[in-house]
C-alpha cells in the first residue's frame, strides 16, 4: 500500500535536503541522498539509521520506505 501524506508532511519532508519533491503518493530523493544513502549502506549502517541521519521523519523512518528504497538503489 503507498503511503498518503498530508499537506504538513509534505511540507515537511519537501523542506528536507535530500529530496527534490514530494506529493500525497510519492517522494523524490536527489542523486546526493541516493549516493550518501549507498555509500552509508555500505559501511554497515542500517536503513533506518541512515534515514535518521539524513534527518528524515519519524513516520518515513518508521516505515518500511527506508528498506525498500535502499534495495532499489544498491
Amino acid at each position: 500500500m503507498k503511503e498518503k501524506y498530508t499537506q504538513e508532511q509534505i511540507q515537511e519532508i519537501s523542506n528536507n535536503y535530500y529530496i527534490l519533491r514530494c506529493s500525497s503518493k510519492h517522494i523524490t530523493y536527489t542523486n546526493a541522498c541516493k549516493i550518501e544513502s549507498v555509500n552509508l549502506w555500505k559501511a554497515w549502517l542500517s536503513a533506518k539509521e541512515i534515514f535518521k541521519k539524513l534527518w528524515f521523519p519519524s513516520y518515513i523512518i518508521n516505515s518500511d520506505i527506508p528498506g525498500k528504497i535502499l534495495c532499489k538503489w544498491n
